[in-house]
């Protein structure tokens, strides 16, 4: 979500800004408990309630810096990353605009916006929601935006396991167990997986870019998963 290679590289002192690992608050909780053996004299009914763990973590993290990108090459150095949007102060808090050209007649002179207007005619550009906080800046334009300057969404998450082993000879051992990631099936809106298996291709686009449309901040582009469930066994020996 965050290019890693400066926009303009005659102008590093614009590539200031916070880092992406720069999470601001993160808790962590895990926890394990052995239920107690039984003694009791039926041998199935003290196997069958014995070996029993029950086992859990909790994370909150609140939400990592991204960059909003235009999903355009502005200044024309031909990097396939594009330029950072134009921050309008009196735009609507996490609302972003594309524009459209704003073109000039060769003959007459005068001025329209379209659409279809040629690079070589556009003499602007005019954003589609004026009340935009975000917009994007077409070729040509100059981006005032610093990188890593929103958050994505904070998550919450409950992961909990409960697993059985048992003696199947001195030597050899079985665990069965059923593992659950976002056990209460809360919406996480996070740049990550809630799982360690594999990888999290929810996002929208590689970037946070404006060219996504003007829900480029919604929060369900950040689509961390719902509730997994798995089942797993182990034999040990």
């Amino acid at each position: 979500m965050n290019p890693r290679r400066a926009q303009d590289s005659y102008n590093l002192r614009n590539e200031w800004g916070r880092s992406a690992l720069d999470v601001t608050h993160k808790f962590a909780m895990t926890w394990l408990y052995n239920l107690p053996n039984p003694h009791w004299d039926n041998a199935f009914a003290r196997g069958a309630a014995s070996g029993w763990e029950y086992s859990g973590s909790y994370l909150f993290q609140s939400g990592q810096p991204v960059t909003i990108q235009s999903g355009v090459d502005s200044n024309g150095n031909l990097d396939a990353a594009g330029d950072r949007a134009i921050f309008n102060p009196a735009g609507q808090s996490r609302v972003g605009s594309t524009v459209t050209r704003v073109c000039r007649d060769p003959g007459t002179g005068a001025t329209s916006i379209s659409a279809a207007c040629t690079s070589a005619n556009t003499v602007g550009y005019v954003a589609n929601n004026p009340n935009a906080q975000f917009i994007q800046a077409g070729v040509g334009a100059v981006s005032n935006l610093g990188r890593n300057t929103v958050n994505s969404p904070y998550f919450n998450v409950w992961n909990m396991s409960i697993l059985k082993s048992n003696k199947i000879t001195e030597r050899v051992g079985l665990q069965f167990r059923v593992d659950a990631f976002d056990v209460f099936n809360h919406r996480q809106f996070t740049l990550g997986t809630l799982s360690v298996f594999g990888f999290n291709t929810n996002a929208t686009t590689g970037y946070a870019n404006l060219t996504a449309g003007s829900a480029f901040l919604n929060p369900n582009q950040f689509n961390g998963g719902s509730r997994t469930v798995q089942l797993g066994l182990k034999v040990t020996y």
